[in-house]
């Protein structure tokens, strides 16, 4: 299955990039920006965050060399499930993928491997 390149912010999807136009800081900011859940006091997420960024350096789970990743690590399952509405358009998985995806975390108590389909920065 071939992800699109064609969708845009404002319907909620987000630009697939060529690998060479991320680093794993710019990526990890992208999604970052992306949870759901902030803090009142500072706006950073509560309770999610991003453990871990960058793109693939193999093929992976069909997925090409080069592909944006993230692993977006939740505290408990409520924050799981924020996360997965937050970034299902947009997360790079089928519904087989966000449910069996999570997978027990050293980060958190659960994470999951995403491959957003991402807009380059300006």
């Amino acid at each position: 299955m071939r992800r699109g390149a064609s969708q845009d912010r404002e319907h909620g999807h987000l630009r697939a990039l060529p690998a060479s136009r991320w680093d794993a800081e710019e990526i990890a900011a992208e999604i970052r920006e992306l949870l759901p859940w902030r803090s009142v006091t500072d706006g950073s997420p509560v309770a999610m965050d991003i453990a871990s960024a960058g793109v693939t350096t193999a093929v992976e789970r069909g997925r090409p060399i080069g592909t944006p990743f993230a692993v977006v690590v939740a505290d408990n399952w409520d924050a799981a499930d924020a996360i997965q509405s937050a970034l299902l358009s947009i997360g790079g998985l089928d519904s087989a993928e966000w449910t069996a995806g999570w997978t027990r975390s050293s980060r958190g108590f659960r994470e999951i491997k995403i491959f957003p389909q991402l807009n380059p920065a300006a």
